[in-house]
């Protein structure tokens, strides 16, 4: 056989071997065979060597991938492996697949427990109730014995002394008709304690079925988690170098899940932990213990800096972004006095914009009734009437909205035009451990808030998971109009950290304007805009 027809049986035989899936295969070429130079065999082993490794590469991290080893990283040997750059995209959407799923789990667990918690705050309330009304309607029947007996002692009177006076039969009249309307007003009371006690009775039917949506909540997070159990997203390496972000789901720290799903897509992409809270105490809680940072409302943050917490704030994470809602009985802030209006924290940027709007309406701050509330709820307690109105961030002000609760008084833009309110804060040891991986966060952040501006409709649907609400609201929020919030200048400026400051010294939330300079690391954000 000739050299010629020796290399093509080799290389079919190569070619059948892939043909057939096989990627561990050894094929020699036989030198004196092929009538080869040393320098023609040596190029041609190395090739077939690449080929196997190759082929050996996309297989092992194919089976790691069934195991449910997600970090597996395929680099492409060049832009022309089509094969290489797919099973890159493919690992990379997996991921941000499983992402997505696990932050809907994690929303379904939060979820869970707020339910749980109204629930249980709602039973003790309504027990409090029943027991007041036990003793109304105990009161109530007790006085209408007492005037049926007074009436009847009255009558027996009347009879043992026909002769009476027409003063005292006046008197006697008088009082006749006296229990008369007392009892009228008691058989009212009574009514009234009978439809309140249906109403109690209709409370507790509501909380059963919260109970129920709990649990049926619970069981779905439960049941997602165990699926989830098999996929490691960051692997025992890459958790060591991981950055741990605590958020809120509200439109203000978009940018957070959206960074974090485009690293997860990517191969080598910056490890990012994202700890979803469900409240600011519980935000700041993560930021005492196991945060490396926060997105926190800038006056909050000049709270715990000033009380000693030791943090520094990088950069904006937005701006405007939060709405005034008032109930559909009030024409406008005019109105405000003597009405109840929910913010979400006193170190808000919220309580911030309420202050400055009743100042700039001639009402002071106190003649309102100002209480805290959870955000996701403020739209239903407008709708029942708990609430004349609210301030909070996006989504909220939308739903709000969207189920006719209220009616919007003014976005935050037209307060105060392009404002800060929520901001990255990190810890003192997270700057130290990696200053690097924090240049290239906020790096991050800037591209991912361009991406925002070029295609909202997009960045809504990827972190409708994270935050719960259908994509379409938070498409509005992002378009509606279109500067209602912004991620397009994440500056973050002294000036305007000293004007929040100042604003809480004058509402008495602060003694003193904290040392701006000391908390502001704005380097990092100059930074990483030269990349």
């Amino acid at each position: 056989m000739s050299a010629k027809h020796k290399l093509i049986e080799t290389i079919t035989r190569l070619l059948n071997l892939m043909t057939e899936g096989i990627t561990e295969f050894d094929v020699e070429l036989v030198k004196s065979d092929l009538d080869l130079t040393d320098e023609e065999h040596q190029n041609l082993e190395q090739a077939l060597s690449a080929l196997r490794g190759r082929l050996n590469t996309l297989s092992t991290a194919a089976e790691e991938v069934a195991g449910g080893k997600l970090p597996t990283s395929v680099f492409p040997a060049s832009e022309r492996d089509r094969l290489g750059i797919a099973f890159g995209k493919m690992l990379g959407n997996i991921r941000k697949t499983i992402a997505q799923v696990d932050a809907g789990a994690n929303a379904l667990g939060a979820s869970e427990t707020n339910l749980a918690d109204t629930a249980n705050n709602a039973s003790d309330a309504v027990e409090t109730i029943v027991a007041a009304f036990g003793k109304v309607t105990s009161h109530t029947f007790s006085q209408l014995a007492s005037i049926k007996q007074v009436k009847t002692e009255l009558e027996k009177l009347t009879q043992l002394i026909p002769d009476m006076s027409d003063e005292i039969q006046q008197i006697v009249q008088s009082i006749q008709d006296e229990m008369d309307t007392i009892a009228d007003a008691s058989q009212e009371s009574a009514k009234v304690t009978v439809g309140l006690r249906l109403t109690t009775n209709k409370m507790l039917d509501q909380i059963d079925r919260i109970v129920v949506s709990s649990r049926g909540l619970r069981g779905m997070s439960l049941g997602l988690r165990s699926t989830l159990a098999p996929y490691i997203l960051v692997n025992n390496e890459l958790r060591e170098k991981t950055i741990r972000i605590a958020y809120l789901p509200i439109a203000d720290h978009l940018v957070l899940p959206l960074t974090y799903l485009q690293q997860m897509k990517i191969t080598n992409g910056l490890p990012l932990k994202l700890l979803r809270c469900s409240s600011w105490p519980q935000l700041i809680d993560h930021l005492e213990d196991d945060a490396d940072g926060a997105m926190i409302l800038s006056p909050l943050a000049l709270k715990i800096f000033s009380d000693g917490l030791p943090i520094k704030a990088i950069m904006s994470v937005h701006r405007n972004g939060s709405g005034l809602i008032l109930s559909k009985e009030i024409d406008g802030i005019q109105d405000l006095p003597g009405r109840i209006v929910a913010i979400p924290h006193t170190y808000s940027t919220h309580n911030v914009l309420l202050y400055l709007a009743l100042k700039n309406a001639g009402i002071p701050y106190g003649a309102v009734e100002v209480m805290r509330a959870p955000p996701p709820l403020m739209p239903y307690f407008l709708q029942r009437g708990t609430l004349d109105g609210f301030v909070s961030a996006e989504p909220f002000p939308e739903v709000a909205l969207n189920i006719g609760a209220g009616d919007m008084e003014f976005l935050s833009k037209d307060l105060i035009s392009d404002h800060i309110c929520c901001v990255l804060v990190m810890r003192d040891h997270a700057i130290k451990r990696n200053p690097e991986n924090i240049t290239r966060l906020a790096n991050i952040f800037i591209e991912t808030g361009k991406s925002i501006a070029e295609n909202p409709a997009n960045a809504a649907k990827n972190v409708a998971p994270f935050f719960g609400v259908v994509p379409e609201v938070m498409e509005r929020v992002l378009t509606s109009p279109s500067d209602r919030i912004t991620y397009d200048d994440l500056e973050l400026r002294q000036e305007e950290l000293f004007d929040f400051g100042k604003s809480m010294v004058d509402m008495g939330l602060l003694r003193d304007i904290p040392d701006i300079d000391e908390m502001l690391r704005d380097e990092f954000f100059r930074e990483a805009m030269s990349f």
